[in-house]
């Protein structure tokens, strides 16, 4: 007991690990159940809606995403990062720049549109349908200050809980209309519920009146360090538009039906953990003005995360590749097996996730935002040009293996953090992915995916297999954990 209770001491060491461990545990949470949710509104939409209607998904998903490309250029992130409680004037400005922008990116989006509108064969109603996505612009810029001041309190538990109000309400909606034959329109109506329940609960949760004012000295001073960070994020959003624009242009509205199914699959849980940068970095910023101390004393707390994110990516991803297909056969539908080949490919994409996560949020607490910024920017145009010379040449595998080769960067930030602060790759990366792709091989070899034949027998034998997962892992885990806060 005295051994434990020792053990228990060293493993709270190490500056906000205890808050990390919260609020990673809470995000992960809220992650899983929207994460779970879109796999069930996408194996409702795979099973009754041809691959051009699901390609139609994917291109008011992407367009949603859009209209927040310029958002408030980074400086509710400055905000966050900074100790000392923002001014009046300084939210006030946030807010007054994010509406003159909003302004900017609608008149990009009506330009794009009919060129959109082309390429996805959509009919007058169905253009006219997306232009109703331009009310998702002041519903989200309202609840903006109110989402930043929730974040700097750290009520990432409330903010968790609205998340999943909304993509409960959003989802809910959007599935139920597409499959009662609604079309694209369905997709929009879920986009706008999914805002407004936004708005609503963040302002009951942290109430705050618009009001308009700018503040030049206070962007001048936010500015170097906003944009790169902001842009950083909008990159991803530059990559993620290389699927419905790029190769609906090569290969049609079916092909990206095709590649968004198995992205869906494949990066689901890696991309899913994303979420945990979310609450690294606040937590970061919070002993910016000690960043010596924090470099000495949280490589252990550093390590720790790298090892809880590999293990979680890779144990999930692992089981959704081992039982690809009885998924597919059982869950969704035969037609998806024609994309199997590039699950198994794109999964490859997974393994440098977790560096972007840790280390990502590690500098961009820590002002280097601009390294962060690069290493994005590399990336996607790594995945645009290897996919324009790609996707004529090899088709969707085209695409695959661009978007694989695009996510190696990443591991760049671990070099660039190696110069500050000590992590060993071998105890928090190499040894979870070996120990985790081991189990998978034993667990395999008993179980016989391929031979189940019913959905109740997915379940016995899914829980089969995540139990002997579990028993090899979290061992493995708690002892490497140990050394590494020895």
């Amino acid at each position: 007991m005295r051994r434990f209770a020792e053990f228990a001491k060293r493993s709270c060491q190490g500056l906000g690990f205890e808050m990390i461990l919260k609020t990673t545990l809470v995000l992960l949470s809220r992650q899983m159940f929207v994460q779970g949710l879109a796999m069930i509104c996408g194996v409702l939409l795979s099973t009754r809606l041809p691959s051009a209607e699901f390609g139609k998904y994917v291109l008011v998903t992407f367009l949603s995403s859009l209209l927040f490309f310029f958002s408030d250029l980074g400086l509710a992130a400055f905000l966050l990062k900074q100790k000392r409680e923002p001014q009046p004037q300084e939210l006030a400005t946030v807010f007054t720049l994010r509406q003159i922008l909003d302004v900017l990116v609608g008149c990009i989006f009506l330009l794009i549109l009919p060129s959109l509108a082309n390429w996805y064969s959509l009919n007058k109603s169905e253009t006219n349908a997306l232009l109703l996505l331009l009310g998702v612009l002041p519903l989200q810029s309202f609840g903006l200050i109110s989402l930043l001041r929730s974040e700097r309190d750290l009520q990432f538990s409330k903010i968790s809980l609205l998340e999943v109000l909304q993509a409960l309400s959003g989802s809910l909606l959007a599935t139920s209309l597409a499959i009662s034959g609604v079309g694209i329109l369905s997709f929009v109506l879920g986009w706008l519920l999914y805002h407004l329940v936004g708005l609503f609960g963040l302002q009951t949760m942290s109430p705050w009146k618009p009001r308009l004012k700018f503040d030049c000295s206070f962007c001048r001073s936010a500015l170097p360090f906003s944009i790169p960070y902001h842009f950083s994020g909008s990159l991803y959003l530059a990559r993620d538009g290389a699927l419905p624009i790029l190769v609906a242009f090569f290969l049609g509205s079916a092909a990206v039906g095709l590649l968004n199914w198995a992205q869906m699959v494949a990066l689901s849980i890696g991309f899913g953990s994303f979420v945990i940068q979310r609450g690294l970095y606040p937590i970061f910023s919070k002993f910016q003005p000690n960043s010596e101390m924090l470099l000495e004393e949280q490589a252990p707390t550093l390590e720790t995360s790298l090892l809880c994110v590999v293990t979680f990516i890779c144990v999930g991803e692992l089981y959704l590749l081992a039982f690809l297909n009885p998924l597919t056969r059982l869950i969704f539908n035969s037609r998806w097996e024609e994309a199997h080949s590039l699950v198994y490919v794109l999964a490859a994409a997974n393994l440098p996730i977790p560096f972007f996560i840790v280390f990502g949020a590690l500098l961009n607490s820590l002002g280097k935002s601009q390294i962060v910024f690069r290493t994005q920017l590399l990336s996607a145009m790594m995945l645009w040009v290897g996919a324009t010379l790609l996707v004529p040449i090899a088709g969707a595998k085209g695409y695959a293996v661009a978007l694989v080769l695009s996510q190696f960067p990443f591991y760049f930030l671990y070099s660039v953090a190696r110069s500050v602060v000590q992590v060993s790759l071998l105890r928090a990366y190499l040894l979870p992915i070996g120990i985790s792709l081991s189990g998978c091989l034993l667990a395999m070899n008993l179980i016989h995916p391929d031979g189940i034949a019913s959905r109740a027998d997915l379940v016995i034998y899914s829980s089969l297999y995540m139990v002997f997962q579990g028993s090899i892992i979290l061992p493995t885990v708690f002892f490497l954990r140990s050394v590494v806060l020895r």
